[in-house]
Order: C-alpha cells, then structure tokens, then sequence
C-alpha cells in the first residue's frame, strides 16, 4: 500500500502549509501518538482525499484518486474493505460538526487499527 501513503504525505504536506507543524513533528508522528498534531489537519487531508466531505461526515467510498493509489485491483478491494469497515465513525457525535477534526481522528485511528 505504498501508494497510498505517499498520496496521504502529499496531502498531509499540502495541508500542512495551512498548519504549520514542524517537519521534523510530522516525520515522527505516529497513529498512536497524535496528541499534540490539531486534529484539523487530518480533517483537512480526509477531505482532500475524498474521505471526509463537506459536512463533517465519513464517506467511505474509494474515488478515483485513491484507486489510481494503488497497483493492483486486489489492492483497491482491501482498502475498500477496510474504509467501509470505518463507517461507524458516522454514528459517533462530535462537538465540532462540519469542521470535521474530531470525526477525522477517529477515522485515523480506525483506518490504523484496521492496517495494523
């Protein structure tokens, strides 16, 4: 799944210039230690894949730019199988509504937990 993670590094670096987070921050972020990373970057990143839209809300679909992500067919049906496993995040309440930040955490965290 190496495409896939360049193409969220690329939306992550994008999204950074809006938020500014240290390189060296980001280079040594892990899933599992985002604490102190504003949640509206990976709000910002999701949308700018598709996978958060303009309400706020989850959309675990695979567009376009995420299948031309990866390689083969067998590829694009497992990260197809894991974002639809995510769409629970939807049922979950946010205090931020449209903005996203928290509902695009959850869905970092659920996407890593489903990786890994």
């Amino acid at each position: 799944m190496g495409g896939f993670a360049q193409l969220f590094l690329g939306h992550v670096m994008e999204c950074n210039e809006e938020f500014k987070i240290p390189r060296i921050k980001l280079s040594e972020m892990k899933t599992d230690d985002i604490g102190d990373i504003d949640p509206c970057l990976f709000a910002c990143v999701f949308r700018n894949t598709g996978l958060l839209d303009d309400k706020g809300m989850y959309n675990p679909e695979v567009n376009d730019e995420l299948k031309n992500a990866f390689e083969t067919d067998t590829y694009i049906k497992k990260f197809d199988g894991i974002i639809k496993g995510c769409s629970y995040v939807n049922d979950k309440s946010v205090s931020d509504g449209a903005k996203g930040c928290e509902r695009a955490v959850m869905v970092l965290y659920c996407l890593h937990e489903k990786v890994v």
